[in-house]
C-alpha cells in the first residue's frame, strides 16, 4: 500500500490496483448507485439488486488489475457494465435452477421472460450514467474539502457565478478563487482519471 503522502498522487484506479482499502471504499461509494441502477433496470427487486451489486464488486476486486483502457478505447464504466451484465446472467441462471416460489408457475414464467438489458445501452442511458458518476465524484471530493473552499468552487464551477462576485461575497481575493477552482478541478480529474469515462 502506498505511503499516506503518495496516496493523493495516485489515481483512484491505481490505488484500487494496489489494493488500498480507502480507495475501495471510495470506488464503492462512486459506483454502487450506478451498479444498483443497472440491476433494477434489469428488473431486479431492490434486495436482489443489492445482492447482485455485491457480487459485481467481488468480481471487480478480483479483476481490477486486468482492466486496460487501451488509449481510451475501453472505458472503466463499460468494463464494469460487462461485469454487471455477467453477474445478472449468473443470477438469472441461479434463479431458473431453483424451484418456483410461492406465487406459482405463472410468476416464474413471467420472471423467465424478463429480458436483461443489452450491452448496447441507449445514448440517454449512457448520459444518465455519466451524470450520476460525475455527481458522485463531486460529492466524494466535497467530503475532503473545507466548507469555505467548497462553497467557492461550487459557486464558480457549478452555479456559474463570476469569480469576482464570489470572492467579494466570501471575503477572499479573486486570484484565490482561481487557485481553488484550478486545484479542485485538477484533483477531480487526477483522482478519478479513467473512471468517469
Amino acid at each position: 500500500m502506498p505511503a499516506p503522502n503518495d496516496i493523493t498522487s495516485l489515481t483512484l484506479l491505481g490505488r484500487l490496483r494496489a489494493d488500498d482499502g480507502e480507495a475501495w471504499g471510495r470506488a464503492v461509494n462512486l459506483y454502487y448507485p450506478l451498479v444498483r441502477r443497472w440491476c433494477t433496470r434489469a428488473g431486479l427487486q431492490e434486495v436482489d439488486a443489492s445482492d447482485v451489486a455485491q457480487e459485481v464488486f467481488k468480481a471487480l476486486s478480483r479483476n481490477v488489475v486486468k482492466f486496460r483502457s487501451e488509449n481510451g478505447q475501453n472505458s472503466f464504466r463499460g468494463w464494469l457494465w460487462g461485469i454487471t451484465h455477467n453477474q445478472l446472467l449468473a443470477y438469472r441462471r441461479q434463479q431458473t435452477r431453483q424451484p418456483a416460489g410461492q406465487g406459482g408457475s405463472s410468476v416464474q414464467e413471467r420472471f423467465n421472460e424478463v429480458v436483461l438489458p443489452a450491452d448496447d445501452r441507449s445514448a440517454a442511458d449512457e448520459e444518465q450514467d455519466r451524470v450520476l458518476l460525475i455527481r458522485r465524484a463531486v460529492t466524494l471530493l466535497q467530503d475532503s474539502v473545507e466548507p469555505h473552499t467548497w462553497q467557492a468552487f461550487w459557486r464558480v464551477v457549478v452555479e456559474g457565478h463570476a469569480p469576482t462576485d464570489v470572492a467579494r461575497d466570501l471575503g477572499i481575493s479573486a486570484a484565490h478563487i482561481y487557485v481553488i477552482k484550478g486545484r479542485l478541478l485538477r484533483r477531480l480529474r487526477s483522482e478519478f482519471d479513467g473512471l468517469l469515462d
